[in-house]
């Protein structure tokens, strides 16, 4: 969001500085508009994905608990570099996740990657 509004204040700078015809200045908001919009969209593509993880996520920690597991296995989020700690995978964090969730102190925790964690799914599924 933050860059959205960077080239905001840049389109509103370009258009009052320059003289541009209306037809250039058309040209240009149209082209803002495009640029925003195609922003919008990967931004809101990443963080859809994570989302949906962490979702998933969420939902299987809580089944192999139910389940009696006293190893509990996790998958990182992908796009990791737009989410601050979303993984687990050091303390504070995973003291942290474990009160947030209800989850007890002895449960530990094996990590795996998105991609892994798919397929993982489809084995647990079948228990």
């Amino acid at each position: 969001m933050l860059l959205i509004g960077a080239c905001a204040v840049l389109f509103i700078y370009i258009h009052q500085s320059t003289v541009l015809t209306e037809d250039a200045k058309k040209c240009l908001g149209a082209s803002f508009c495009a640029v925003s919009g195609a922003l919008l969209i990967s931004l809101f593509s990443i963080y859809s994905t994570i989302h949906s993880y962490e979702v998933k996520r969420d939902e299987y920690v809580q089944k192999q608990i139910d389940a009696g597991y006293d190893t509990v296995t996790v998958c990182t989020l992908p796009y990791n570099s737009y989410v601050w700690v979303g993984n687990p995978d050091a303390e504070p964090w995973t003291e942290r996740y474990k009160l947030f969730h209800g989850i007890a102190p002895d449960i530990k925790f094996r990590f795996i990657s998105y991609s892994e964690f798919d397929k993982w799914v489809e084995e647990f599924d079948k228990e």
